[in-house]
């Protein structure tokens, strides 16, 4: 299966980012998509959204093109078990392609009602991740309220409570934060 550009250089980028775990995200991507082809030819690519235990915006890996979207006459919806907010839909050309996966899955987990077939028939994601740079920015702003003698759980409480105060996303505040507070950047005051 070939991955749109975006998406490929995003994988690489983050893979770069771990520092020589031995991690290569695109070769792992790729085994996962080999392997849901060889069991549902029609299978087109996936989208995985993930969201933190603390919440706030979800980082998205979404492996399909515009024009494998217009494709689409299957989907296949589960939850993701590392992440409890998690989840991740599979996509087919073929109409049916994931009921007896959506069966085995529903009987071997025990998903009380979580496993959604056909409902997701009209994709609109963009290939590519989204959410990692948000991610990042925040992690930075906690890194440094913690830095400055809070600890994890006060950290996170005090820049949901800023962004609240301001009427801005978590995002936004941590963005303001790292400028404010970061000794040499740019634009610290």
């Amino acid at each position: 299966m070939n991955f749109p550009a975006v998406l490929t250089q995003h994988l690489d980028s983050l893979t770069e980012g771990l520092d020589g775990t031995g991690d290569d995200l695109l070769s792992i991507l790729q085994v996962l998509a080999d392997d849901l082809t060889a069991a549902i030819p029609s299978f087109l690519g996936l989208h995985v959204t993930a969201t933190a235990p603390g919440g706030g915006d979800p980082i998205t890996v979404t492996t399909m093109d515009e024009q494998q979207t217009a494709q689409v006459r299957a989907s296949l919806r589960l939850p993701l078990a590392a992440c409890p907010a998690g989840t991740v839909i599979y996509y087919a050309a073929a109409p049916g392609a994931f009921d007896a996966m959506a069966v085995e899955i529903q009987r071997a987990h025990q998903f009380d009602g979580q496993v959604q077939l056909d409902l997701n028939l009209h994709p609109t994601n963009r290939p590519g991740i989204t959410g990692l740079a948000e991610l990042t920015a925040i992690n930075q702003a906690v890194g440094i309220l913690i830095g400055r003698g809070r600890t994890l759980q006060q950290a996170h409480a005090e820049l949901r409570s800023r962004a609240h105060a301001r009427r801005h996303t978590d995002y936004e505040t941590a963005t303001q934060l790292i400028r404010h507070l970061t000794p040499g950047h740019p634009q610290s005051a």
